[in-house]
């Protein structure tokens, strides 16, 4: 096979893989420049019978529309060709460069609990767009995800015609085996009934595999109920997700989550009550790791830039282990030492990393203070600053130094008068009353701590009305905190009481002006409340701090197109786009955009071919007279390859503007794909007259008169483009061959006037 063409354009250079259903190869597009890679798969029907062979045939067609549709996802291959040879089916997909998530799930090695929920938000919100097209993937699994070099998570093996009946006395209908793979197929796949809740079992299985660092065969299971034991093995998975986590991989599929839009509703409910949690223990780990540290361990460490922004992660902030025991580096020798992290001597969860290219950033070993900067790779931003801890005199106020001052220092603080006002009172009295100072000053530090713990709590339930009691209660002693006002704020947000929370935002930017999480939040906030100029206001203050943030800049667009201005939210949009090439939703959000203002030559020049050619004919039905529609309807459809249409399209641009020199030499240019090349050479002379210094159109007409063999007008074409730009390689070229033809004729017309000589002397 290797060496093979196949489709007399795919040329196989190396075997992938492959089974009983069939074989995967790469190959070589030899009919695009570069000739780049793609994936052929070879799929073989067992088929013993004729007629058995006509419906593979037309369930082989009927599969190859369903992977054309699923291409048009971002993060699943797209689907090239698909033809037949010699009674076996091959579909071309899309190469897909980068890492299979199976390798990067290292035995021993358990994902932390952000990671976990980001890879489940990202299989879900792909599956949610399979399910809508009426398909089953039944095949979810580690090696069936790859992990681009861009960062995005990309679903492949949508499989095709796995297995036809070739039962000669049976009823001919086709028929597809159980497929999957062990310990991610469900019971009800295993009997060849899958539903869209087997692929929500698969996708629970993958992360399963992910924080525990077990694969699914090695998960024990409850012996009377068939449920799946496995929250020992992943203690940094909090009961919120935990719980998503069981209803998905549930025995019996009526007790999971029916869809994967189901799945991805309940996420959302409790992602900010995981993110609230890890805030917590951040700031629980920092001011434990801080107490047990030498002093002046944070002064050459720190964790926030000159804006306030977090800009340095722990290295304790990593992914979880799944061994008890772990290595540990001194911040200050570097030295190894074995035994619990301090987070894990104190009972807490080690902190999940924030992103897998945190992770990567930080290798086992390493205690470089600048291993993971605000300069992150381009997939992830940094992580919020509620979700990165704050330098210790920062999280913990200057109220919390005076009351440590307090505690040393009693006696040089003024007392309250009702605790001591006579000038005359006694020593003791003095000692009595700073004694009691101290003591309320403890029990304020107390209550307000008890209170932080209580809302956070009450979050992490969702229980939100008692999660704003206690905040409200613990700001009474620490209203300069601004983590709290945030938390606040972000309660309010789940009651709808958007006008709070706003209040809230705006306190925490009074305490923190430079907080770009903030303002963010802020933004959104405001247009919720369709307070659209005003949020544009607040994403244009994210955007003075983080210039590079993409998403900044597609939600100030977002808001400029609600407030109907529409050019500056396109830039906005194209802003993002140009941080960050690969941003589907910035790309949709402008393209809609694009489409609903009728742009058809951006949205051709923009490559969005479908949305342009849609965009065309609904214009020209509207004003049939209008000559851009026409023509960028044209190059649409040139581009599609359906070139007599193309031509149709630039003629009756022609016929309503006859001066269109681009529709005159976008014709020309279809005519000759079509090898009509008198035509093409007419309508490049047409384009010579319109334009006469265009050496591309006289480059372009010499080429068609070569073709049509008139060489002396080529000539002339080639050198009236050479005059024109002498540099030009291809009239170069062209006139060198001309020359050639025109010796070798001249050559031809010597040698038979010799011969008429020597016949006539003779």
């Amino acid at each position: 096979m290797l060496g093979t063409t196949l489709g007399g354009r795919y040329q196989i250079y190396r075997y992938l893989g492959g089974g009983g259903f069939g074989r995967t190869y790469l190959a070589h597009d030899q009919h695009l420049p570069g000739t780049p890679d793609c994936v052929v798969k070879q799929l073989k029907p067992r088929i013993n019978h004729p007629r058995a062979y006509d419906t593979a045939c037309r369930l082989f067609n009927r599969e190859a529309e369903v992977l054309y549709l699923l291409g048009e996802h971002a993060q699943i291959p797209r689907l090239f060709a698909h033809f037949e040879e010699q009674q076996e089916f091959y579909l071309v997909q899309e190469f897909v460069d980068g890492e299979v998530l199976s390798r990067s799930l290292r035995t021993g090695h358990c994902m932390g609990e952000i990671e976990a929920l980001q890879l489940l938000k990202e299989l879900l919100t792909i599956l949610v767009f399979v399910h809508e097209q009426g398909v089953i993937h039944r095949d979810i699994k580690p090696s069936n995800l790859i992990r681009r070099r861009d960062g995005a998570l990309m679903l492949i093996d949508f499989g095709g015609v796995k297995q036809i009946n070739s039962d000669p006395d049976g009823d001919w209908t086709a028929t597809t085996m159980a497929i999957g793979s062990a310990g991610y197929m469900p019971n009800e796949q295993l009997a060849g009934r899958p539903r869209y809740s087997s692929d929500i079992y698969a996708a629970g299985m993958v992360v399963l595999r992910a924080v525990t660092g077990r694969s699914p065969s090695k998960l024990p299971e409850e012996i009377r109920t068939g449920e799946i034991c496995w929250r020992d093995r992943a203690p940094q998975i909090g009961d919120p997700l935990a719980d998503i986590i069981t209803n998905m991989t549930r025995y019996d599929f009526r007790e999971r989550y029916v869809t994967a839009a189901e799945t991805l509703a309940a996420l959302a409910k409790i992602e900010p009550a995981v993110l609230a949690t890890a805030t917590s223990n951040m700031s629980e780990a920092i001011r434990v790791d801080t107490l047990a540290a030498p002093e002046g361990d944070y002064a050459s460490k720190s964790l926030t830039d000159s804006r306030g922004a977090s800009a340095k992660i722990l290295p304790f902030l990593r992914s979880g282990e799944c061994a008890k025991t772990q290595r540990s580096v001194s911040y200050k020798t570097g030295v190894q030492r074995t035994g619990l992290r301090r987070t894990e001597a104190h009972g807490l969860r080690p902190i999940p990393s924030f992103s897998a290219s945190c992770e990567a950033q930080l290798p086992a070993d390493s205690t470089d203070d600048n291993t993971v900067t605000e300069s992150m790779p381009s997939e992830r931003l940094p992580a919020p600053r509620h979700l990165a801890p704050p330098p210790p005199s920062q999280m913990y106020g200057q109220q919390a130094k005076h009351r440590h001052e307090s505690r040393r220092n009693t006696s040089h603080r003024d007392q309250p008068s009702s605790m001591g006002s006579s000038t005359t009172a006694t020593s003791s009295n003095a000692s009595s009353s700073n004694a009691s100072s101290s003591n309320i000053s403890s029990s304020n530090t107390s209550s307000s701590d008890h209170y932080r713990s209580q809302g956070d709590q009450h979050f992490q339930n969702q229980q939100y009305g008692h999660a704003i009691t206690a905040y409200g209660l613990s700001l009474r002693a620490n209203p300069d905190d601004y983590i709290l006002w945030f938390k606040q704020a972000m309660a309010l947000e789940h009651l709808n009481h958007h006008e709070e929370a706003i209040a809230c935002y705006h306190k925490v930017l009074k305490l923190q002006h430079q907080d770009y999480f903030a303002w963010s939040k802020l933004g959104k906030a405001l247009e919720t409340l369709e307070r659209y100029d005003e949020a544009v206001d607040a994403y244009t203050q994210v955007l003075q701090i983080q210039p590079q943030n993409y998403w900044a800049w597609h939600d100030q667009g977002r808001a400029l197109e609600a407030s109907q201005h529409f050019e500056t939210a396109i830039a906005s949009y194209d802003q993002a786009i140009q941080l960050k090439p690969d941003f589907q939703l910035a790309i949709d959000s402008r393209k809609r955009l694009l489409c609903q203002l009728q742009e058809v030559d951006r949205l051709y020049h923009l490559q969005h071919y479908d949305e342009a050619l849609q965009s065309c004919l609904e214009t020209v039905q509207t004003n049939p007279n209008d000559p851009l529609a026409w023509l960028t309807q044209g190059m649409t459809l040139e581009n599609a390859q359906y070139y007599q249409a193309a031509v149709e399209a630039y003629e009756k641009v022609l016929s309503l503007d006859p001066q269109d020199t681009l529709a005159q030499f976008r014709r020309a240019g279809v005519l000759e794909k079509l090898g009509r090349y008198q035509e093409a050479a007419i309508a490049y002379r047409n384009v010579t007259r319109l334009q006469s210094q265009n050496y591309w159109a006289w480059n372009d007409l010499g080429r068609m008169l070569e073709t049509l063999q008139r060489y002396d007008h080529a000539m002339v074409a080639y050198n009236k483009a050479l005059a024109l730009q002498p540099t030009l390689e291809t009239a170069i070229a062209g006139r060198d061959r001309v020359i050639a033809q025109l010796q070798q004729r001249s050559s031809g017309f010597k040698t038979t006037d010799t011969r008429s000589v020597t016949r006539g002397t003779a």
